[in-house]
């Protein structure tokens, strides 16, 4: 278990990394990824608290760009279609499994590569 001390962890940012948590690895397994689990302890007003974080290592982004996740692209992570802000909320519905390059794409709506790029 690694041992972190993060004060601005609010309680309920601990309590939604949790019930995340169980969506994040249905999203990694979707995209043919490897879900990697692991307990993190942060600190809250002098208590240890624990929270799952989930990387996936793997598997295919879901942009449309057809790349494979790899030690150079790195991993995988969750892009919600409609955005927290906009009452979004991280679903297997709602969510896709991009790559970092593609995410930072999709946050700010810029077009995505095609096959020819």
């Amino acid at each position: 278990m690694k041992r972190t001390r993060m004060n601005n962890y609010s309680l309920k940012k601990i309590d939604e990394k949790n019930a995340e948590a169980p969506i994040r690895i249905a999203l990694c397994k979707r995209a043919g990824g490897t879900p990697i689990t692991r307990e993190v302890q942060v600190y809250h007003s002098g208590q240890r608290h624990t929270f799952t974080k989930v990387e996936c290592l793997g598997g295919t982004c879901e942009c449309g760009c057809g790349q494979r996740a790899d030690n150079y692209t790195g991993g995988l992570s969750p892009h919600e279609k409609h955005s927290r802000g906009q009452g979004g909320k991280l679903s297997l519905e709602n969510s896709i499994m991009v790559l970092n390059s593609c995410h930072s794409r999709l946050q700010r709506n810029e077009p995505m590569w095609s096959k020819n790029d």
